[in-house]
């Protein structure tokens, strides 16, 4: 997958490039073609910069997925903070009601993390990925297994087909497999792979489930026996628990099988007040936020905090069990309460002289308590009467407080007192070890792990302008770039060679067609492929891999208008900087438009089976990778520029990699043989069919 650090690079040197012929450019008149695109691509590169301000009184409602919930948090203060007079009201009340209350338009945006159906899409509902992370399958500190996992082994530990660690190769003993609800977004990803599709996406007798969607729940809740699966930048590296790895390859190796998006979601067209928080959270500052806000996840769940009264950025919310209603503790020491849609019901209430540091509601959702920075812990109803008196012991702020799950006793924490115990009545039950570090100081790491979202979504507006010729040499230094996530990979001790893909154009998702060059198989000049320029290399197989279109690729760009690029070559170069940029949706359209314009474009069908796969759509990659395939001996293009080979040996190795995210073993192991059929150097093909064997 193209990281975004990557982006920065490729804009210098096309600054670098253009600024001798950028009079020439400019005098240029846009195609209608490419003024059509820019108009129906609402989400495309640009479309969302960021705001320079808001008119006073904006509001942002945002509803859904309690694993938004830290995130949002962040965003909101940092776009508060930002556009002074802005404000942006929360809710967690989950994804299904946050989408029908999009579409009903109660709120501006759902945050969501899963990909959206293709029902939801087809109703017009349109997401914007700002972060993308692996699923790590997680077991206690304590667990004997130290063996791997396959995909079908898991899916069959999920449905309690498999039951005891000794069938997994570990020590013979029970398996208690720990399950998110039902309605969870991560939960509901896993559900959209083929492994989990052969049979009722159910657990088995043995599961417990959480009651919250909540990752320091799970790691609590796995024991010495228990298995589960959690977003990967919150357990990574941590003390109580610990990541096994699937198929030989860990959640920080791109390879890693499963994952999911986190993000937002808006309806039809977006509103001003969608595009100016869209514009922020997809900035270079909104995404630092997010990377902070993960830094605030992890931490949460290695001291045991349930995010949903983690602080964020000097503010504390929880959301009642129910999840009607959010109570919101301030600086100013008072607590606001909302209802599910964000708005405040009643007026603050003061809890404390000092700010509100942590908050947490009771199972019944009856009750509040309170922590504030001058250590006092209280108890309150919903109407802000206080209940009993405060509870003592804390000399120091106080950064967290909660509930037992019989609601009959209160844990707090401090930096005096690392964990109180007291009962309803405020006596001292027990002192403990710290249960909470609610510091926000920023991480220093901005990228969880499989995190494919940019730091800076907004891309040139004048990437349309691109000459052909340039064109080929951007997508080639691209594709050398390219990583492997979608490839089942040898051991992360002697990891497979994460050769950059000189193949099919569509090498902007993450999904390994391993590089062909440098392997002394295919030179187009014969040269030593290794002593070449990526400039060198790319412009052939560019202009090998765009049907129709290899006088266009040696054109000069000088001597060329740009807008006489045919209509589904402008599509197809408007689906390959989309899916550059990580919109892989968008991308997805493109390629589909440029299709329907030239229903035998080759790269096209590849290229969007490249970005199927990089939304975990595997099994229509699968369909696309085919279409490409049966298309390749007819590509005039491909077979002209003599490069035929090494397209079809990347497409099948594309296919390869989708059969086996879908647990199709065999499959993907005929489809990687026949990659080496055509190319037998081809040395991540032969790495990715060895892990399947072993």
């Amino acid at each position: 997958m193209l990281k975004r650090k990557d982006t920065s690079v490729v804009t210098l040197a096309l600054l670098l490039t253009f600024a001798p012929v950028s009079s020439v450019l400019a005098a240029y008149t846009l195609s209608p073609v490419r003024d059509e695109l820019w108009v129906q691509a609402p989400t495309a590169p640009g479309a969302f910069p960021l705001p320079s301000a808001v008119p006073a009184g904006t509001t942002v409602r945002i509803d859904g997925s309690s694993s938004m919930s830290v995130i949002n948090q962040a965003l909101r203060q940092q776009f508060e903070q930002e556009y002074s007079g802005s404000t942006v009201n929360l809710a967690t009340g989950g994804t299904p009601a946050a989408l029908e209350a999009l579409i009903n338009g109660e709120i501006d945006l759902a945050a969501v993390g899963r990909p959206l159906t293709q029902q939801e899409r087809s109703q017009g509902l349109v997401e914007v990925p700002i972060s993308r992370e692996k699923i790590a399958i997680v077991v206690g500190p304590d667990n004997p297994f130290q063996g791997n996992l396959t995909f079908e082994q898991f899916a069959r530990i999920f449905r309690g087909e498999i039951t005891n660690w000794s069938e997994v190769g570990g020590q013979p003993g029970p398996i208690r497999f720990v399950d998110r609800p039902d309605l969870s977004d991560t939960r509901q990803s896993l559900s959209n792979y083929q492994v989990f599709r052969v049979a009722p996406f159910e657990t088995g007798a043995s599961a417990v489930q959480t009651q919250q969607d909540d990752t320091a729940a799970i790691v609590q809740a796995l024991g010495a026996d228990g298995v589960s699966y959690a977003i990967a930048s919150q357990v990574l590296d941590q003390d109580n628990v610990r990541v096994i790895s699937m198929h030989n390859t860990l959640p920080d190796d791109p390879r890693y099988p499963f994952s999911q998006p986190r993000g937002y979601v808006y309806y039809q067209t977006p509103s001003p007040v969608v595009q100016a928080f869209l514009g922020y959270a997809t900035s270079t500052e909104g995404q630092a936020a997010v990377a902070d806000a993960k830094q605030t996840e992890a931490e949460a769940v290695a001291t045991g905090d349930s995010l949903d009264s983690t602080t964020a950025s000097g503010e504390v919310e929880a959301t009642s069990p129910d999840g009607s209603t959010i109570a919101r503790g301030n600086a100013d020491g008072t607590v606001q309460l909302f209802d599910a849609q964000g708005n405040p019901t009643g007026e603050p209430f003061r809890v404390a002289d000092g700010a509100v540091s942590a908050i947490a509601f009771n199972p019944d959702g009856t009750e509040l308590v309170t922590g504030s920075a001058d250590g006092v812990v209280q108890r309150w109803d919903l109407q802000g009467s206080a209940i009993g008196e405060p509870f003592t012991g804390h000399t120091g702020a106080v950064t967290a407080v909660a509930f037992n799950p019989g609601g009959t006793s209160i844990i707090s924490s401090s930096a005096d007192n690392p964990e109180l115990i007291s009962d309803l009545a405020g006596n001292l039950v027990a002192e403990e070890g710290a249960i909470a570090n609610a510091d926000n100081t920023n991480a220093d790491n901005t990228e969880g792990a499989g995190d494919a979202t940019n730091a800076d979504a907004a891309s040139p507006v004048w990437w349309w302008l691109l000459p052909l010729v340039l064109l080929g040499v951007l997508l080639g230094w691209l594709f050398r770039k390219r990583a492997t996530s979608g490839a089942v990979a040898v051991s992360p001790a002697a990891p497979a060679p994460l050769t950059p893909a000189a193949s099919v154009p569509g090498a902007a998702s993450g999904v390994a067609s391993p590089s062909l060059a440098g392997s002394g198989t295919h030179s187009a000049s014969g040269e030593d492929p290794t002593a070449a320029s990526p400039a060198a290399n790319a412009t052939p197989i560019a202009g090998a891999l765009t049907s129709g279109a290899a006088a266009a690729v040696g054109s000069s760009p000088l001597s060329d208008r740009p807008d006489a690029i045919p209509e589904y070559q402008a599509l197809y170069n408007r689906g390959m900087v989309l899916a550059e940029s990580g919109l892989y949706e968008e991308a997805i359209a493109s390629f589909d438009r440029a299709i329907e314009a030239k229903p035998d474009f080759f790269a096209a069908w590849a290229s969007k089976g490249d970005a199927l796969l990089s939304v975990d759509r595997p099994e229509e990659a699968i369909a696309s990778f085919d279409q490409a395939i049966d298309l390749s001996t007819a590509s005039t293009a491909v077979l002209a520029a003599g490069l035929g080979g090494t397209a079809l040996a990347a497409t099948w190795a594309g296919k390869g990699n989708a059969l086996a995210n879908l647990g199709r073993a065999e499959e993907a192991i005929a489809s990687f043989d026949k990659a080496l059929e055509i190319e037998p150097a081809y040395a991540e093909a032969q790495a990715s069919r060895n892990a399947l064997t072993r």
